[in-house]
């Protein structure tokens, strides 16, 4: 076996799919999605639909049906696996808790917000299911991954601008046949030590822009590194730029364990060398945030050191005790998606308890999934990856998931549309990745020989050598069909 039966990074960025107008093509329908989802506020909806009628959450219902007319021709699009079973229990136990809400018996409101939660649950399958089989190569996964980059970059951008302007800049993007179904959220003064705004961008809430922008920030990072010299990378650098600056403008705590956690997790697989760059240049960031916008640093370690006299922790330590009064009175199934809404009942800063609460253990089971998912699969790949890229890659996508897992526990994450329907592209992008580094894989003992790394390697002579630090060597790949074959053979 030779390095040439090893597909290499140039030759999958050079394969594209060439069948079919290129607007009706599925990658393309998603880009469209992500475009609807991060650059329009997330008031603006179809008028008489009210929160359900979002233009995303709309076209993710479409997704989801032509979806399921290609699974009508099996040869149309390739199959995903283990991430379909995730979104399989999702699907189930989401429409288990639906069910549960009409048995029980709900209120008119409750009623509409059951009915909301069922959209929303068959949206977020049609986009995780789309952004799962359509990528046919790597090269349309990365257009993918790209598109959510430079589309949160335009959201970034705009909370930037509401920053310094002191403008919600969002209130100029209107769209003819759209209307705000309420009022934007505007801009906020958070005071803790001090006082300063806090943006949104395109989001619905402070909390949700930080958690997204920290969700992009990892995968942002990733292309940057794996960019050849030249203009391309350096205006993905800038984009990286971007989402470290307006991440820190949510003045939120969510925002900051998510720069935390997604420069921990990409920093664990580097080189020492690089690790030490990564930290100077986080320092240097820091330096720089401080003198541009003085005293923002000191307020949000001020959210940190003075955290028992923010109003806003006793909310959340104070539902607890009524978080075990519900649950005790329907802990299996829950008292039924969408109907534990504020007004009639309390606002729960946590989407482990809330969901506990509204679905009760099974329903949370399938959360669990959707969150741990792309933590999963991109540590697997992480291991398992047929080249340094797409090892790299994996662990971007782990440290998004691991930023979902954690910031999860500090609010409501699925009551905002936003960083829902990007959680569910980076669920199938994972899954689309595992896919796709399973092709690849059928040779990937082979590519564990060292001379056929250092061949592999040459692809990506550009990028840093501190960054392309080597998994150790490790069993084939389990979910690989003959890689342990594939290697004995090679071996003899």
């Amino acid at each position: 076996m030779t390095s040439a039966t090893i597909p290499s990074a140039v030759e999958r960025t050079a394969s594209t799919a060439t069948t079919g107008p290129s607007f009706l093509r599925p990658t393309t329908l998603l880009i469209v999605y992500i475009g609807l989802l991060l650059v329009l506020p997330s008031r603006l909806v179809v008028p008489g639909l009210g929160a359900a009628g979002t233009p995303a959450q709309i076209w993710g219902l479409l997704l989801l049906i032509l979806w399921g007319l290609t699974r009508l021709m099996p040869a149309a699009l390739p199959r995903g696996w283990p991430a379909r079973l995730t979104i399989v229990v999702f699907f189930v136990t989401g429409m288990t808790s639906y069910a549960a809400a009409w048995l029980r018996g709900v209120p008119t409101v409750e009623g509409h917000g059951a009915d909301r939660y069922l959209i929303a649950v068959l949206s977020s399958a049609g986009v995780a299911l789309t952004a799962m089989d359509a990528p046919a190569t790597r090269a349309q996964l990365d257009r993918i991954l790209m598109a959510a980059c430079w589309f949160g970059g335009f959201m970034s951008v705009v909370g930037i601008g509401q920053y310094v302007t002191h403008k919600d800049l969002s209130t100029y993007i209107k769209v003819p046949g759209l209307k705000y179904n309420r009022e934007l959220v505007g801009l906020s003064v958070r005071s803790v030590h001090a006082a300063f705004d806090r943006v949104a961008g395109t989001a619905l809430h402070y909390i949700e822009f930080g958690a997204v922008v920290t969700l992009l920030l990892p995968i942002a990072l990733h292309y940057a590194i794996h960019t050849p010299p030249g203009r391309k990378r350096n205006w993905r650098w800038a984009l990286v730029a971007v989402f470290a600056t307006a991440a820190p403008l949510s003045i939120a705590r969510s925002a900051t364990l998510g720069l935390v956690l997604g420069l921990f997790m990409l920093m664990s697989v580097w080189r020492p060398r690089f690790v030490a760059i990564g930290l100077f240049t986080s320092l240097l960031a820091l330096t720089a945030m401080k003198f541009a916008f003085p005293g923002l640093l000191g307020t949000i370690r001020a959210l940190f050191t003075y955290w028992n006299q923010d109003s806003s922790i006793t909310a959340r330590t104070t539902d607890y005790s009524t978080v075990g009064q519900y649950f005790s009175e329907r802990p299996w199934f829950g008292r039924g998606g969408g109907t534990f809404i504020p007004g009639p009942y309390i606002t729960l800063d946590n989407q482990y308890l809330g969901t506990l609460v509204a679905g009760g253990i099974v329903t949370l089971v399938g959360v669990i999934a959707v969150f741990l998912s792309p933590f999963l699969i991109g540590r697997h790949i992480r291991r398992y990856g047929t080249d340094a890229e797409t090892r790299h890659l994996g662990q971007a996508l782990a440290a998004s998931g691991l930023i979902t897992v954690v910031l999860s526990g500090t609010f409501d994450s699925l009551a905002f549309p936003t960083f829902t329907g990007l959680l569910f592209v980076i669920v199938g992008a994972s899954g689309a990745l595992w896919r796709l580094n399973l092709k690849e894989g059928q040779v990937s003992a082979a590519a564990r020989d060292p001379q056929i790394l250092r061949e592999q390697r040459d692809y990506f002579r550009w990028v840093p050598k501190e960054i392309r630090r080597e998994p150790r060597p490790v069993d084939p790949a389990p979910f690989v069909p003959g890689a342990r074959a594939a290697h004995a053979a090679h071996r003899q």
